[in-house]
């Protein structure tokens, strides 16, 4: 098995496995009779007015419900077993605002029990993460009870579900531990992914980490982990948190999605849906922080309607696309509304019994966590690969840099080699005139002088006709076509004005070309002026650099 896909099915595995043996402690066989009703009445009831109001045809049997901002519950049940047995009563919604439990006898309160946020955590009869109430059954007789909840908003609770003290123990342990294994693994992959945001600088690792942050949070929240353990002395906290972490987790992932699916590359409207589906959270986040009454809110399965449909469609066009990690997103984002429609469906006794109790809303993150995950690991292997390539092209450049720099090293030494050479040619021709001319001077027969005189014009005229074909044939093959493209350019200038171009282009001092040339230096002006005006040269432009970049 890939290293990459072990992480995130340890999590799906484990937590599963925690889950089903805490629901195989579940069982609701200790009872003959057993009947939940919503109550089709005034909430500005008391509880003796709700006693001894008369049954209604439009009381609502049924086995979970999603309730108002307040109702009435009643709750009919008769036991199996004689004598006295304690059970416990469990609402499986850690986020109710207020519940207030009657047990009710010969149309009497017995006892009254609270519990919800509004109640400090050490207040409550039974101290656990969900809201759990005791009940005493009498010898098989049937008992009547009465919940009033008072919620932020509409708010759908889990099966209310009667244990054993023994049997709740043990499920809520259970439980308890599956979140916290399942938060434990889900932390480790948030912190690796932060990890790799700080080593490659992806926005893609920092995104996602976010998310599971907040996915983090919302499992705290909606467990009533946080309740317990994080703030249970801000009772007010948990329905806050849980809204803000709710907003915070879809507006990361739809973030997440425009660089993990390079979303830019083949849809400008998918980008922009994304962006404005994360921008609208980011409102509904700061709505919350600033205290605006969250009923007034867009209902959350609407709005996570909208947000996965928007997601799927995305991940559809990038599989399009060919982006191999697209496949693992995809099927994540489609299961996590499958398993969030079958939580819905099982609440509402639309599946099997097996759902409502093994489908709980925390597992479509799990398994959103765990295609993305893999998907991130694909993701991360991509860029494993390209820094290696990248790495790979810069040292193949670097070494062509160095092959570049030695051949250019090498052709700068042949020129300067053979221009060297161009100029010892030139410079021995004129030492040999120099020499003649101060013998000549030095002599006084005059037969002497005439022949000394022939001698140095010879060397002029060798210097000019076989020696200069000679320096040309050595010149243009350190820059080939120079002569011609000047003659095709500028047929004016004579073979002296092309000697003088020459030597320029050489490099050559005034100096050196005015004594190559047997000149005086100053009459070089002359030349400059005659070639500027034969080719036509802007005033503000020099000779010397026009032919040196020629």
């Amino acid at each position: 098995m890939p290293a990459n896909v072990k992480l995130p099915l340890a999590i799906l595995l484990i937590v599963s496995t925690f889950n089903l043996l805490a629901q195989s402690q579940f069982t609701d066989s200790h009872f003959s009779f057993f009947e939940i009703a919503y109550l089709d009445t005034s909430n500005e009831l008391s509880i003796q007015e709700i006693i001894d109001r008369p049954e209604s045809s439009t009381d609502k049997k049924i086995t979970l419900t999603e309730v108002k901002s307040d109702c009435w519950i009643r709750i009919k049940l008769k036991t199996l077993e004689n004598g006295t047995s304690k059970y416990l009563l469990e609402v499986g919604e850690p986020a109710l605002k207020h519940i207030d439990f009657y047990s009710v006898k010969n149309r009497t309160v017995q006892e009254h029990f609270q519990s919800g946020i509004s109640i400090p955590f050490e207040d409550r009869q039974e101290q656990y993460r969900n809201h759990v109430f005791p009940i005493t059954s009498q010898d098989s007789t049937l008992q009547v009870y009465y919940l009033y909840i008072t919620t932020n908003g509409n708010r759908s609770i889990s099966p209310l579900s009667f244990q054993t003290e023994e049997e709740y123990q043990k499920k809520n342990l259970i439980q308890t531990l599956e979140l916290g294994v399942g938060i434990g693994l889900l932390f480790i992959v948030c912190l690796i992914s932060i990890v790799l945001f700080v080593l490659f600088k992806k926005k893609i690792y920092l995104l996602y980490f976010f998310h599971l942050a907040f996915v983090i949070l919302f499992i705290l929240s909606r467990s009533g982990l946080g309740f317990l353990y994080l703030w249970a002395c801000n009772p007010d906290w948990n329905p806050f948190m849980m809204r803000m972490s709710l907003y915070g987790l879809i507006a990361f992932i739809s973030l997440f999605t425009i660089y993990f699916l390079r979303v830019r590359t083949f849809s400008k409207v998918l980008t922009s849906l994304l962006y404005a589906d994360a921008l609208l959270h980011v409102f509904l986040i700061l709505a919350v922080f600033l205290g605006i009454d969250l009923a007034n809110l867009p209902k959350v399965p609407f709005s996570s309607f909208l947000h996965t449909t928007l997601l799927i469609t995305v991940g559809v066009f990038a599989m399009r696309a060919n982006l191999k990690q697209a496949g693992f997103y995809t099927v994540g984002i489609v299961l996590f509304s499958l398993i969030g429609i079958i939580h819905i469906l099982a609440l509402y006794g639309v599946t099997p019994v097996f759902f409502s109790k093994f489908i709980v809303l925390r597992f479509a993150w799990y398994v959103e966590v765990f295609f993305l995950t893999i998907g991130v690991a694909y993701n991360f292997k991509r860029v494993i690969l390209e820094n290696k390539q990248l790495l790979a092209t810069n040292r193949l450049t670097e070494y062509q840099l160095r092959n570049a720099k030695g051949t250019i090293d090498k052709v700068e030494q042949e020129i300067e080699k053979r221009d060297r050479k161009l100029l010892s040619s030139n410079m021995e021709v004129t030492k040999r005139i120099d020499e003649l001319t101060t013998i000549k001077d030095e002599v006084e027969d005059v037969k002497v002088r005439k022949k000394l005189d022939q001698l140095i014009t010879n060397q002029y005229s060798e210097n000019s006709g076989s020696n200069w074909e000679d320096f040309k044939l050595l010149f243009e093959q350190i820059h080939p076509s120079f002569f011609e493209r000047i003659n095709n350019e500028y047929p004016k200038l004579t073979q002296s004005d092309l000697r003088f171009v020459a030597y320029v282009k050489m490099g050559l001092s005034s100096k050196e070309i005015a004594s190559l040339l047997n000149v005086q230096v100053d009459s070089l002006k002359n030349t400059r002026y005659r070639i500027r005006k034969k080719i036509g040269l802007d005033p503000s432009v020099k000779v010397n650099d026009f032919f040196l970049r020629y």
